[in-house]
């Protein structure tokens, strides 16, 4: 079950004796948008439990002795449900959870949970309490979102606005800084919150900073749905009522059809349609030639008049919709829901859209692959002959730069630059003969503000680095043809995209997918079609190697090879017309690419 708790997702490790008393402390805060202006948060529905009652039973299973909600919208009394919760889950307002404060033992302790934004790993309170019994502070799991590979960038420009350098904070090691500090849940002793305010969990989390106490940060690995909008409550609704509406019905509940669950005391007119997956909660009355839509969640004692059409909503107990009225993507009610529900884009794309994106991203690769799948067989062996038979006849040449190379300058003959590797299985050693100096990796960190060149990369027209020898090497392309070892050893290609280092790729993760499908190259059309040869600008190093990709062919790397060979390496600029058939158009100086074929 997607919502189900997951386990160690915070971790823990010894227990210790537990605290005398234990109280779950949910915060009910009032959903925004739509219909919802005003809504309890807690007692919404939420598949076939409502929102309280499901975390109440979490809890309540991870030992806590008692579980009180605290309205925090300032009214004087918290508003009733019409159906009571089955665990009995007492609203108290601020002042008299102040009061209730004054009844505990400094030894107790309080675990407070922010139901607004909600994991979408789930919730794990077992772990989290029993971390509490080996430290006696203050702990908040705090959600550092659901990819540890993500980051949070540094740029630094130049004048003109062209990029010079890119820093980059990972979550796996910097999640303080990364983090989107969404607190889940704050495990407190009760007497340390005494005369602190609950207007929220981040204020609660400075104030015991402030005031001395001991705190620990737990990273949970996660992201996080915002229930206080109705599009986020509708984001949960979707995972928790496909799950729950695919399970056996439980005590009181049946199936009226597969995905559509119904609570006991229900009347529903054979004539209503429904498209699972549907939750119907107790005592609701349905009238004829209703049409609902899922995923939607019907609460307690609703009325839905004749000819209503309900679509992807989440009704609150006791909700009233009017005859042919048209209610879409709508969280909330109140005595009378009617006319044109006006359907709502999402504010912000869930995990599962993420994923699903990415997945179709990875397909069409595959199907490219799969098509011409003979090619890159062909493509293979044809490599491993070049470089095999250049290797061959190159090796009076190798042996004559390698001589050279050492009387000219101390260190080593050649140079390996860790590159990525096709399907990002990890680097290999990129061979050059060495050109530079032998600390130039220690010096580039200085020379960064001299940088000639956007984007990750470093470049510089009179590069001190950059021996006499080195010079005339990189002026004939001579210094990259070791790349024929990588190319036999299978790391490389004789065409393909820019061979890139890890830190580059991460400058372009919406293409890096897509560059590392196919082996990088040591020629390509990027060396042969860009506009200027030193002027290295890196959107239209993305733009030629994307089109190499999505163009493959092997006639395609004929025609690269044989203009690599004419133009000495791309000393002079070849049209992207000579390989591809396009629509010209001109964007900063730079083709368009549309392709016809």
């Amino acid at each position: 079950m997607p919502f189900a708790r997951a386990k160690h997702v915070w971790g823990c490790s010894g227990v210790r004796s537990a605290p005398a008393q234990l109280t779950m402390v949910l915060l009910d805060l009032c959903v925004s948008g739509s219909r919802a202006n005003g809504q309890s948060l807690l007692r919404l529905p939420i598949g076939r439990e409502t929102l309280c009652d499901r975390l109440s039973g979490w809890g309540i299973r991870a030992g806590c002795d008692r579980v009180i909600a605290v309205h925090l919208n300032g009214q004087a009394t918290p508003p009733v449900s019409p159906v009571a919760s089955p665990l009995s889950v007492p609203f108290l307002t601020v002042g008299e959870f102040r009061d209730y404060l004054a009844t505990l033992e400094p030894a107790d302790c309080l675990l407070i949970v922010n139901p607004g934004v909600w994991p979408a790993a789930g919730y794990d309170f077992d772990s989290i309490v029993q971390h509490s019994h080996e430290y006696r502070g203050a702990v908040h799991a705090i959600s550092i979102g659901g990819n540890p590979g993500a980051f949070r960038e540094h740029i630094d420009c130049d004048d003109e606005g062209r990029i010079r350098r890119v820093q980059r904070l990972y979550t796996v090691m910097n999640w303080p800084e990364t983090g989107d500090s969404a607190i889940l849940c704050s495990l407190v002793p009760a007497g340390a919150i005494q005369d602190v305010g609950l207007d929220s969990l981040s204020t609660l989390r400075n104030a015991l900073a402030g005031a001395g106490l001991f705190t620990q940060d737990i990273p949970v690995a996660s992201d996080v749905f915002d229930l206080r909008s109705h599009e986020g409550v509708l984001a949960v609704n979707d995972v928790i009522t496909q799950a729950d509406a695919a399970e056996a019905p439980p005590r009181g509940w049946s199936r009226r059809a597969k995905g559509v669950l119904v609570g006991a005391n229900c009347q529903i007119h054979p004539s209503c349609r429904f498209v699972p997956p549907v939750v119907i909660h107790p005592g609701v009355h349905i009238h004829s030639g209703v049409s609902i839509i899922g995923p939607s969640v019907v609460g307690a004692n609703c009325l839905i008049h004749h000819d209503a059409f309900i679509s992807h909503v989440v009704l609150a107990a006791g909700t009233t919709v009017s005859g042919g009225a048209v209610v879409t993507r709508q969280v909330g009610g109140g005595r009378l829901l009617a006319g044109n529900g006006r359907k709502a884009g999402s504010a912000r794309s869930t995990p599962s859209a993420q994923t699903e994106v990415e997945d179709g991203g990875r397909q069409a690769f595959s199907r490219l692959h799969g098509r011409k799948r003979m090619q890159f067989a062909v493509k293979r062996l044809l490599d491993v002959l070049v470089s095999g038979v250049a290797l061959v006849l190159l090796a009076p040449l190798f042996l004559v730069v390698a001589v050279l190379i050492k009387r000219s300058s101390p260190g080593p003959v050649l140079f390996a630059h860790r590159r990525e590797q096709r399907g990002e299985r990890g680097d290999f050693p990129c061979l050059k003969f060495r050109t530079m100096v032998n600390d130039a990796h220690q010096q580039q960190r200085e020379m960064y503000r001299l940088n000639q060149v956007d984007g990750p990369q470093f470049k510089l027209d009179s590069d001190p680095r950059i021996t006499r020898l080195g010079q005339f090497l990189r002026t004939t392309n001579i210094d990259e043809l070791p790349q024929l070892i990588n190319v036999l050893l299978g790391h490389m290609s004789l065409v393909g995209p820019r061979p890139s280092p890890f830190r580059e790729n991460q400058i372009c993760v919406p293409w890096r997918r897509e560059r590392l499908s196919v082996r990088p190259g040591i020629t390509g059309l990027w060396q042969l079609c860009r506009t200027g040869r030193h002027s290295g600008d890196f959107h239209q190093w993305i733009y030629y190697d994307m089109a190499y990709v999505r163009h493959f062919s092997l006639w395609l790397d004929l025609k690269i090879l044989v203009l690599t060979v004419l133009t000495l390496g791309g000393r002079r600029r070849v049209a992207l017309s000579r390989f591809i058939a396009i629509k010209q158009g001109r964007i900063d100086n730079t083709e368009c690419l549309v392709s016809t074929a």
